[in-house]
């Protein structure tokens, strides 16, 4: 229609016609254009929404994981530092009860698994950048550099057993054969000879190097809990506190 009319305009030469016309379609386009842009936009913080606020729920999570996990390793260090203690100074052995949850399986490092999927898919889908707040997006980048470094610790493992082959000696591993196996690892346990371990000049330096371990270990873990709690507390500022949960709007 507008094209037949600006051909008719032409035709009779009426040029201030043309010209309104021409105004007409280049308002029309620019509208467009704009209307365009404000869906693309609404869509685009609709979705910052969406993510922010399942972002907050993984680092909700991932605080909690990462807490537990500190202080299972707290607790196995304290064990390896009271053992070494009664080992070094003649002390009264610490009973089997005390023992078994750090020393029957001290290879086997208390996992951290974190709640990373809504980073992961911001990531494959190209969506990263709808996050608008670069210190957001910093500090993901370095939690996931965090986590990653912390995967290598793995690595560690063949060390530490290396390490412990001396305890062997001193631990005598057995079935368990009441109803409490249904809750163990593989229905056993294991028992210890404080006695044999006081007289091997080897076992203070053993249980010192796996005292060690679980400091590092702990570290790693402990770094990326700081990382969260920054993203964490992040994510407070950026989020309406109608979206967060009362137990959390209420601790702020």
């Amino acid at each position: 229609m507008i094209l037949r009319r600006v051909i008719s305009h032409f035709r009779k030469q009426e040029w201030t016609a043309i010209a309104l016309d021409f105004l007409i379609v280049v308002f029309g386009v620019f509208i467009g254009i704009q209307v365009a842009n404000w869906n693309d936009a609404r869509s685009e913080r609709a979705a910052e929404k969406r993510y922010l606020i399942r972002l907050f729920a993984d680092t909700q999570a991932n605080i909690a994981e990462l807490t537990g996990v500190i202080v299972l390793h707290d607790r196995r260090a304290a064990v390896l530092a009271d053992l070494e203690h009664v080992l070094l100074n003649d002390g009264e052995a610490l009973p089997d009860a005390v023992l078994q949850g750090t020393l029957c399986r001290f290879f086997v490092q208390p996992g951290a698994t974190l709640q990373q999927g809504t980073y992961d898919e911001l990531v494959a889908s190209g969506a990263l950048s709808i996050l608008r707040d670069e210190e957001l997006r910093i500090l993901l980048s370095r939690q996931q550099a965090a986590q990653a470094e912390a995967a290598r610790l793995d690595m560690v493992t063949p060390a530490i057993q290396r390490a412990a082959i001396p305890l062997e000696d001193y631990r005598e591993w057995a079935i368990i054969r009441e109803e409490g196996k249904k809750n163990t690892y593989g229905g056993v346990t294991c028992r210890f000879d404080v006695n044999g371990m006081r007289a091997d000049p080897r076992m203070p330096s053993v249980i010192a190097q796996l005292y060690r371990d679980q400091d590092v270990i702990k570290r790693f873990r402990a770094d990326l809990l700081e990382i969260s709690h920054e993203i964490d507390a992040r994510l407070k500022e950026l989020i309406d506190p109608q979206y967060i949960p009362a137990t959390e709007s209420s601790a702020q």
